[in-house]
Order: structure tokens, then sequence, then C-alpha cells
């Protein structure tokens, strides 16, 4: 059973700083840009780890498909190797999930403001669009890892999470 209550004269709670300005990127997942008490612009980059850990469980989900591919179908081992890779592709999204949860609230409970930009990832990650005759361009490659980049992160998600944990505590994100 649960129970809310919802007290008159609510505790304020108070910021370490009062703004910060997020860039999101593809080698580094997001920096962010703010002042210190001292007065001057701090620079720091969030999600190193993160993105080591997620490449690598990325790889192990791509073997296991990969093995599993090759099984003959309607196979018990076909049926392990299936087992495997959705094990993979849970865990890719826990760790997901566990880094957008920690950071939103990171940033929920250090900054006043956050500022970001406007990104249309949508837009961003369009395919290459093909020549005139209908054969691909040479990008294509490259342009797909770049989206696969830009949207592995869940930038969308971070912002979600993170506007929905600053209301209550009197913060507001900006686009």
């Amino acid at each position: 059973a649960s129970c809310l209550v919802e007290v008159p004269g609510q505790v304020e709670h108070i910021h370490k700083y009062s703004s910060c300005g997020i860039d999101v990127g593809v080698a580094i997942p997001l920096t962010l840009a703010f002042m210190n008490s001292s007065g001057s612009l701090v620079h720091n980059e969030i999600g190193h780890k993160f993105s080591s850990r997620l490449a690598s469980k990325e790889a192990s989900r791509k073997r296991y498909q990969k093995s599993y591919s090759r099984k003959a179908k309607g196979s018990n081992n076909q049926k392990k190797a299936k087992l495997k890779v959705q094990r993979a592709f849970q865990s890719e999204r826990n760790c997901r999930k566990e880094f957008v949860e920690q950071t939103s609230y990171k940033l929920a409970t250090l900054f006043e403001v956050i500022k970001v930009e406007g990104l249309k990832l949508s837009n961003m990650t369009k395919a290459v669009k093909k020549n005139e005759d209908g054969s691909p361009r040479k990008s294509v490659a490259a342009k797909s890892g770049l989206n696969r980049q830009l949207l592995r992160i869940g930038f969308s998600n971070l912002m979600i999470r993170t506007q929905q944990k600053l209301i209550p505590r009197g913060g507001s994100l900006i686009k």
C-alpha cells in the first residue's frame, strides 16, 4: 500500500549552480558548460564510461546475433542462442536507462536552469538521399554510423527525465 501526503510548506531545493548549457556530441556524449563558485567557466564531459560500456555490450550482442543466425532453424541450440540475444538487448536497454536516470538526477540536483541545444534528431538521422539514377551515394556507410552514434545515447529520454526531475525541484529546462 502507498500513501501520498501533500505537505503545505514544502522545503525549497537549493541548487549548487544556477545554470548550465549542454552540448551533445558523438565522441563525447554530453559536454556541460557552467560557471563555478569562483566565476570561472567549467567544461565537464559526461558519459565516457557509459559510452565504452555500451559499445562492449553492443559488440557482444552482435556476436550473439551472428551465432544465432548460424544455428539450424527450430533446433534447441537456436532457442538457447535466441535467449542470449534477448538478454543482450535487455542488458543494453538497462545500461541506457541507468545512464539516463543517474545523469538526469545529477543534473536536476546541481542546476536550477539547464539549457540544451534544440536538436531535431529525426532530421539529423534521416537516410542518405540516392543519386538521380537510383544508386546509393558513397557516404551511406558513414552516415549510418553517425546516425547510430547519435541515437544510441538516448538524448531525448535524458531530456524528458531531466525535465521531470527539475519541475518538483523548482528548476526548468530550456531548449
